[in-house]
Formats: C-alpha cells, structure tokens, sequence
C-alpha cells in the first residue's frame, strides 16, 4: 500500500510541478535566456517549498521506543 501511494504521489508532485513551470514560462513570456531563467528559478521555489512541508510532518512521527527489538523497562514490567 505504501509503495503504491509514494508512486501516485511522486507523478502528482511532478504534474504539479510542471504546471507551475508551465504557468511561470507562460507569464514571463519565456523571450530571452533570463526571463525562462526566472520561471525556472521560481518553479525551484515552490518545489523547496513543497518539500519543506512535507518535512513538518514527518519530523512530527513518534519513534519506537524499541531499539534493536529490545523492549524498554516500562514494557518488561516491574520485577
């Protein structure tokens, strides 16, 4: 399941960025070297940006408490 959502995720996160590419490109009329620069360097932008927030998130997952598969005192009960 989870391979399945990181393969459906990546081709809507490149779709994504294409049509913000797309959308750069168009607005800055893409006429010279350094106005196709600028939309490229803008569509870099949102792609920080995207990974950023998808950073939050998973700096917020818990860890095992678990390390190695040795279970911590609190699970082996008190003796």
């Amino acid at each position: 399941m989870i391979r399945i959502v990181q393969q459906i995720s990546g081709a809507f996160g490149a779709a994504v960025l294409a049509i913000i590419l797309q959308q750069q490109l168009a607005s800055h009329i893409a006429a010279s070297i350094t106005e196709r620069a600028t939309a490229f360097d803008h569509t870099f932008w949102w792609s920080e940006g995207f990974t950023t927030l998808a950073l939050i998130p998973a700096l917020l997952l818990g860890h095992s408490p678990h390390q190695n598969g040795a279970p911590d005192a609190a699970s082996r009960g008190a003796a």
